[in-house]
Formats: structure tokens, sequence, C-alpha cells
């Protein structure tokens, strides 16, 4: 992919976005090495590199609580940077972050437990300026894959939560990626009509 934008774009003539520690999820088989060596690469060639460190979505104590998480010798190809709270926030009271574990492979198990907390947080946990009792349109459940939103859905209608699903967008089907695949089946195959149109 790297060599494929490497031919079609123009020299000095490239943005691009990306966190090494986002590696770590395997996405189409990103490794750290592939970000370590993009980064090297382009600071080589004298591009510039701009570390988005400042954190405009959430409060310092959130931050404090990744950057604990991430810098553990345990994480694997994780790169500790720092997180910048950059946003001013009302005063609070902890905590701020919950941990919980499941020791359950059963997903349907594990969407009836989240359904539960959430029904328990309704209305007792304080959010917002001034603080007011949390509503189920303030909360949000945020999956790795689409897999367990089945046993979600049923379990927050099983508890009587209101909820919409989004299951996103599949990157091969961004209109700049299926433009540029036809135009790739075009080049292989200039008679491909569909391609073409």
């Amino acid at each position: 992919q790297w060599w494929i934008l490497d031919l079609v774009r123009r020299p000095g003539r490239f943005f691009a976005v990306g966190d090494v520690n986002q590696s770590i999820f395997g996405f189409r088989y990103a490794a750290p090495e592939q970000f370590e060596a993009f980064q090297k690469s382009v600071a080589e060639s004298g591009g510039e590199i701009d570390r988005l460190e400042h954190n405009y979505r959430s409060r310092p104590e959130i931050l404090q609580v990744v950057e604990t998480i991430t810098t553990r010798p345990s994480c694997p190809g994780v790169i500790p940077h720092r997180l910048i709270s950059a946003r001013e926030f009302p005063p609070a009271e902890g905590p701020f972050v919950e941990i919980q574990r499941i020791d359950s492979d059963d997903d349907e198990a594990e969407a009836l437990w989240i359904a539960r907390r959430l029904r328990e947080l309704h209305g007792t946990l304080l959010v917002g300026d001034p603080p007011r009792p949390v509503t189920f349109s303030d909360m949000a459940i945020l999956a790795r894959t689409k897999a367990p939103f089945e046993d979600l859905e049923s379990a927050l209608q099983q508890a009587g939560i209101p909820c919409t699903m989004d299951r996103g967008k599949n990157f091969f089907f961004e209109q700049e990626i299926l433009d540029l695949t036809n135009c790739l089946r075009v080049m292989a195959n200039p008679a491909d009509e569909i391609g073409l149109f």
C-alpha cells in the first residue's frame, strides 16, 4: 500500500495521520514497526512530524489513567507519550474511570452485565455543568468489532434501555476507495466497462 501511494503522489505532497499505538489492534495487519519506519523516512526526507498531544475531550484524570495503563511494561508495542488535557472542565468529584473485569467468554453474559450497570448508573451519576443526573442519551458503548452488537442490543432492550446502533462504515465502502479500486480494475483490464462506469 505504501508502494502504491508513493507511485501516485507527487514528491513532497503527502499528508498522513497515524498513531503507532493504534497498530496494536492489528487493523489491516498494521504493526508498530510500519509506523516507526514511515515516521523515520519522513524525518530523513526533511518532512515535518507534528505530535498531537493535546486532548480537548477528556478530563485530566481520565488521561492520567490512560497514561498509567499504557506505560506498563506489559503493553508491548505501545509507545508512551504525553496526553495533555487542553480544555477547562468544571470541578467534579470522582471516580472518573471505572474498571470492571468480566471473566467470561460469553458475549451474551457480558452484554447483560453492561446493560445492568448502565441501568444502575442512570439517574445516579452526575454529569455536566451544572451537574445533573445522567440520562441514557449521555451514554455510549464502544466496541472494537461489530460482533457484540446483536447481544448488546438484545440486553439493552431487556433492560428497558432505549438505544440506537451505529455500526460504522467499512473502509472499503468509502467513495474514494471505491473510485481507486475501480480505477485499478480499468488499468488492469481496459475492457472492464463496469469498473469504468
